[in-house]
């Protein structure tokens, strides 16, 4: 459930920012899934849509390094301040198309394989 949870928040956010996937420059994930997922086997399993390899960066605990970073430095808190300021929130689980996506993503690798030949 994970996988597809993942892949179909990909999907729609694309198509809320009018983003293809293939124009996707660079793909950083964090979190556990930044520290131990294989990229070879996230894409086999069919839990990035279409993504090259070489676009993913893992960043492994953000979340923790950030907290440490605006606990030490003004100009950190400063910076993570006017990064909120630009966020747009998008209810993923609202949108008509997510549980769809959702559904054809819970397959393995997919219920349409030819989204992840290499």
């Amino acid at each position: 459930m994970a996988k597809a949870a993942v892949y179909a928040g990909v999907t729609i956010l694309a198509k809320h920012l009018n983003v293809k996937i293939n124009d996707i420059k660079k793909v950083f994930v964090a979190g556990a899934f930044g520290t131990y997922v294989d990229p070879l086997s996230a894409r086999t399993i069919g839990m990035y849509p279409g993504l090259a390899l070489g676009l993913m960066s893992f960043a492994g605990n953000t979340a923790g390094s950030g907290a440490r970073m605006a606990l030490l430095s003004g100009d950190q808190r400063i910076e993570a301040q006017r990064i909120t300021e630009k966020l747009r929130y998008i209810e993923l689980g609202a949108d008509p198309d997510f549980k769809q996506e959702f559904a054809n993503a819970l397959y393995i690798p997919h219920r349409n394989e030819n989204l992840f030949l290499a």
